[in-house]
């Protein structure tokens, strides 16, 4: 590993310690999007490391993918809780230990409830977000915000992390706007 690169792997994990900010619970965590799938990485080697278990919710991926990523970077499975938006909808959805399916990434009321019923019955001591983005392709802007808006207060209220990350393309629409005025903290993870 050269020095620059060894330089910024410590970057990064500088960076990603602002998670752990005592009285911070929401993050916006700004990426770019050649950047997104090792930015995506180095949040879940971090979730691993740092917390016994993490509600990851994707809308974007099917879990095969999100697990496939967690078993190429050698980290334990049972570490985290997939809410999966995607597979039911493409008619992939196979039966995955700690994997909970939802009909598809528009179904913004399904989502929320079982995303708190996996914040009142497991153990979740932080939650990601993947992506703010892709949920606005399948519901209104409107419902998007309403459903971050009662993620965040839940979160909050458990003392919890949530940790959003969002495209940094994506910083002048109003639903980021909106989430960063939610957020306790913005990081930037975009190389300078």
């Amino acid at each position: 590993m050269s020095e620059s690169t060894a330089e910024k792997e410590v970057d990064k994990v500088n960076e990603l310690q602002k998670l752990l900010q005592p009285g911070k619970f929401v993050f916006t965590i700004l990426i770019s999007s050649l950047e997104y799938p090792e930015r995506m990485e180095d949040l879940l080697k971090f979730a691993a490391r740092t917390w016994k278990q993490t509600c990851f919710v994707t809308t974007n991926k099917p879990s095969s993918a999100i697990l496939d990523i967690i078993g190429q970077l050698k980290l334990k499975p049972d570490s985290f809780v997939i809410v999966d938006a995607v597979s039911r909808g493409a008619g992939i959805e196979k039966k995955e230990k700690h994997v909970v399916y939802i009909s598809s990434p528009g179904a913004i009321t399904e989502l929320g409830i079982r995303v708190g019923d996996i914040l009142e019955k497991e153990k979740v001591e932080a939650v990601i977000f993947d992506s703010v983005s892709a949920l606005l392709i399948h519901a209104r802007e409107s419902e998007v915000l309403e459903f971050i808006h009662v993620l965040v207060s839940r979160t909050r209220g458990k003392r919890i992390p949530a940790i959003f990350p969002v495209l940094q393309e994506d910083l002048g629409t109003p639903a980021v706007k909106n989430l960063n005025m939610f957020a306790d903290s913005v990081i930037d993870l975009v190389k300078k």
